[in-house]
């Protein structure tokens, strides 16, 4: 989720990746999106269950998109099981 979709000049938002249980091996590097457009920070653990992740999305000056999106590559996360994931 992110807790704003309609940004404007100089404003944030928090990007809230939650799955369904714990998981490890989640990383930036599994994120997916157009750096052109914007910057996110790294993440954060919400919480001590490894099942939420949060992270800051800035988007760039003069930058003006409506289809920007933000995926997670799953085959780089893991369950507690040390399954990978699959799809984004």
């Amino acid at each position: 989720t992110i807790s704003d979709e309609r940004l404007s000049a100089g404003e944030t938002a928090t990007v809230t990746f939650t799955f369904r249980e714990s998981v490890t091996g989640f990383g930036t590097e599994d994120i997916q999106y157009d750096t052109s457009k914007g910057t996110l920070s790294a993440l954060t653990a919400v919480g001590t269950d490894g099942k939420v992740w949060s992270a800051t999305y800035t988007p760039r000056p003069d930058t003006e998109s409506a289809d920007n999106t933000i995926r997670v590559n799953l085959s780089g996360v893991l369950d507690a099981q040390g399954n990978a994931g699959t799809g984004s």
